[in-house]
């Protein structure tokens, strides 16, 4: 396969038509010589179960695999799995399951231990949580639900939300409830607030009220057009209705400019590639902030052009995987540098090996290989168990409960039931304009609806990002995806508008 930028993978299939290795060339692999960029290996057993995949930090290096083992039960599930950074048979993740295949219990690498119980339906309604002392968290979730499998009532040791629907399955009333000292499943959650919800006959969400008890705090009105979009929105507060945002499209969705109440304007202009291009932020005449945007042919954001800055220059290089490799701030030249200030150089594995900063940063960082050289191991499987063998662990930190486990089942288990405590943003940054950030207030619904409860396993370390310290206030415009969240005592409860 051929990509825009002449680039090419292959792909190499077994007898049984199974995927055994996976290349990435940065020219035609038909040509002697080809630059080999990345490659991948996969194993599987006789029930086309795969055993392990083998990633290279050195593409054309075989002493450079890095090697994830799987281990799998009579019934096909997956009981165990060994990560490449593995040092002793308890740093792993295992996994038992029910007769109908639900995850009974999950034991993560730190040492946590999730206990799951599941109802007739096979639907969690219980999960508690051992946590070893060096991990903070909550030791306990709750789940309920209808008859129609809609999720009514979520909790957790600090909040609690429940929830009613109208006869279209419409989420019509959601009520939230706190308890800071973490005590709730023993005395209660309390100081409860409301958020009632009306919906059109297209079932658009034309407004809701949020009220504490007989106090009404805040109310949102929408008014929609005849293409189904949000037109405006308004919020009475404090005895006063005020306009909120005015919106103007391209065809079904697309935001060509919003009108604030304050009457500050956004106005947006696309590629041939819907990709924005332009953004200017009008007050309502006078530029306020303004970037204009180069991509290439695969969509990397290869220069931003800061329009209210003098119009000054960002430039981003990348490899022929993709990865940002140059960065240069703050350029008076549209042209990209001869000699980049800022330099990254990674292994063929995608971890970054070394690092070079100008400027304010001016001085060499070199990180090691995100995993070390796989050591030899030896695998006895009894009783669901697997014995690693290597040398003693190390004292480590580690995120919040249930956030940070790299076990899948838990995972999606738990964000498929709308947990509240399984929230968790462990963002790994590649490029500019990617960065993700988690607004800890209570901020107004979304103009274009919609809800969801997720969670994000951390699955590698975290990376050291000088240029993102350089150049957050870049990121922090939120313009590709703006996540809207109410922060109770802990819980995360997020919106992400849908376009």
């Amino acid at each position: 396969m051929q990509d825009a930028e002449d680039r090419f993978a292959r792909s190499t299939f077994d007898d049984l038509g199974r995927l055994i290795r996976l290349e990435r060339f940065a020219d035609d692999p038909v040509n002697a010589g080809a630059h080999l960029l990345q490659r991948s290996e996969f194993h599987y057993d006789k029930n086309s179960r795969k055993t392990t995949d083998i990633a290279f930090s050195d593409a054309k290096n075989p002493a450079s695999a890095q090697i994830t083992h799987y281990v799998y039960n009579d019934a096909d599930w997956q009981t165990l799995k060994v990560y490449p950074d593995s040092e002793d048979a308890d740093d792993e993740v295992r996994v038992a399951f029910d007769a109908n295949g639900n995850p009974i219990w999950v034991r993560d690498q730190r040492g946590v231990m999730f206990t799951n119980i599941f109802d007739l339906g096979n639907r969690l309604t219980d999960q508690f949580i051992a946590l070893p002392p060096t991990v903070p968290g909550t030791t306990r979730q709750s789940f309920g639900y209808d008859p129609l499998n809609r999720l009514t009532n979520a909790a957790n040791n600090y909040a609690q939300v429940g929830r009613a629907y109208d006869p279209l399955s419409r989420q019509t009333n959601e009520t939230q409830s706190i308890r800071l000292d973490g005590s709730g499943f023993v005395n209660e959650w309390e100081q409860p607030v409301q958020v009632a919800c009306v919906f059109d006959k297209q079932a658009k969400n034309t407004g809701c009220i949020v009220s504490a008890g007989a106090n009404t705090d805040l109310t949102i009105g929408r008014t929609i057009d005849p293409l189904n979009r949000v037109d405006t929105m308004s919020a009475a507060y404090f005895n006063t209705n005020r306009p909120i945002v005015d919106y103007n499209y391209y065809g079904p969705g697309r935001i060509q400019s919003k009108t604030l109440g304050n009457g500050a304007r956004l106005l947006l202009s696309h590629d041939a590639k819907r990709r924005v291009q332009i953004m200017l932020w009008l007050d309502p005449v006078n530029l306020l902030a303004g970037f204009e945007h180069g991509f290439d042919k695969v969509d990397n954001v290869t220069s931003e052009k800061w329009l209210h800055d003098g119009g000054r220059y960002d430039h981003y290089g990348y490899n022929k995987r993709d990865e940002l490799i140059n960065v240069e701030y703050r350029s008076t030249n549209s042209a990209p540098p001869a000699i980049w200030r800022d330099m990254f150089n990674y292994d063929d594995n995608y971890n970054r090996t070394n690092a070079t900063f100008g400027g304010p940063f001016d001085h060499q960082y070199r990180r090691g290989q995100l995993w070390r050289e796989p050591r030899e191991r030896i695998h006895e499987h009894r009783s669901q168990r697997t014995d690693v063998r290597g040398s003693a662990r190390p004292s480590r930190e580690y995120d919040p409960v249930p956030c940070a486990t790299r076990n899948d089942q838990s995972s999606s288990r738990c964000s498929g039931h709308g947990s509240l405590g399984c929230l968790q943003s462990s963002v790994r940054h590649r490029k500019p304009g990617h960065g993700q950030a988690a607004l800890l207030l209570r901020c107004l619904p979304s103009p274009h609806g919609g809800a969801g409860l997720g969670n994000r396993p951390a699955r590698q370390p975290p990376l050291h990002l000088p240029w993102l310290e350089q150049s957050c206030r870049a990121q922090i415009r939120f313009r590709r995806h703006p996540r809207q969240c109410a922060l109770y005592a802990g819980t995360h409860l997020c919106r992400r508008p849908t376009h």
